[in-house]
């Protein structure tokens, strides 16, 4: 039986996946020998490991040995979590951990906001313009569920804002969600960053050209019916514009001639 053998390459980080630890220690060592022909060094410190093997009943996380340029590569212990292109993963593949994290970080940087001698306009204009830019990554690269962000996140914001314009904790705030022309405050709540972020990276699969890619978008239309929704309308929005500018030329053209 053979096993698939993979090396991911993306800039400086290098990744190898493989069914069993002795296939993974051979590309490690042709990486070790490009390496090496590279000129190139590997920081051993900076690498990690992280195994899973099928028991009898059950899957469970185990610590392999591996070597790569004659040094050991430290294990993920049981239960912890690494990080691969800024996103976490864990043996349960679950988001607990980028939940608190994400939390906390919303926290954090409303608790710096509100320690601000500012009016309570500018503190949410640094909100929308600098606050969300710092989580826009989280809300893009993990797969929250709507309902998770509202009860969470948006309950945070909410709460923090109601703070900043003395209102009381039981207010409705949607009204401020409107453009300042409009009696608002051009708020922008983590649900509707997050749905901007989703709608963004289903846009991204659905142009690229990458079959793999084009598969995954495929695969997962069922769980992005709105987002997707979202893209169909835009497309056909920008085309009829796009027609409505063409004919807008022509007519002018013909008029000149």
């Amino acid at each position: 039986m053979s096993f698939k053998k993979h090396w991911f390459q993306f800039a400086d980080d290098t990744t190898t996946v493989t069914s069993l630890p002795s296939d993974n220690q051979r590309l490690l060592n042709i990486f070790s020998k490009w390496i090496s022909w590279s000129d190139l060094i590997v920081r051993a410190d900076k690498c990690h490991v992280f195994g899973i093997q099928k028991t009898s009943t059950k899957s469970v996380q185990f610590d392999p040995y591996l070597v790569v340029s004659n040094q050991q590569i430290a294990p993920i212990k049981t239960g912890e979590s690494f990080i691969y292109l800024g996103k976490t993963f864990n043996f349960d593949m679950n988001l607990q951990e980028s939940k608190s994290d994400l939390l906390s970080c919303i926290d954090s940087y409303l608790e710096k906001i509100n320690n601000l001698p500012l009016h309570p306009s500018s503190k949410i204009e640094i909100l929308n313009s600098y606050v969300y830019s710092k989580i826009r990554w989280s809300l893009s690269i993990y797969n929250f569920s709507m309902t998770w962000i509202k009860q969470n996140c948006d309950s945070i914001v909410s709460r923090q804002i109601r703070h900043w314009l003395n209102m009381h904790p039981g207010a409705n705030i949607t009204h401020l969600c409107c453009p300042k022309d409009k009696m608002g405050l051009n708020l922008q709540l983590p649900s509707s960053i997050f749905e901007k972020c989703q709608t963004n990276v289903r846009n991204i699969l659905r142009q690229s050209e990458d079959v793999n890619i084009k598969s995954i978008y495929d695969a997962t239309k069922h769980r992005y019916v709105k987002n997707d929704a979202i893209i169909s309308t835009s497309i056909t929005t920008d085309k009829s514009c796009k027609t409505l500018q063409n004919k807008e030329i022509k007519d002018s053209c013909w008029s000149h001639f």
